[in-house]
């Protein structure tokens, strides 16, 4: 745990939170791990609240396996986590 979160600081030093900037951006989430958030975000009929705690735990789930891009594996694994009590299907 204290790797990631060493691997978060250095990932972030320098860096300010820019007004502005989309969250998805900020997070570096790649194209591919967008999409499969956006088809969750109809599909799941998911509020701004959820998608906003799924993009913060993928970051998280990306930060452990040190990488600086947030892929679409994590975003599936952060919506199996925080949707666990939905059935997750994506195409």
């Amino acid at each position: 745990m204290t790797a990631a979160r060493l691997f978060r600081r250095e990932r972030s030093s320098g860096q300010c939170d820019p007004v502005g900037h989309a969250l998805e951006e900020r997070s570096l989430l790649t194209r591919d791990a967008r999409s499969l958030l956006r088809q969750a975000l109809i599909a799941q009929g998911l509020s701004g609240r959820a998608y906003v705690r799924i993009i913060d735990l993928a970051r998280t789930i990306a930060d452990l396996d040190n990488l600086l891009l947030v892929g679409p594996d994590h975003v599936a694994e952060a919506l199996a986590l925080r949707l666990d009590h939905r059935r997750v299907e994506f195409v």
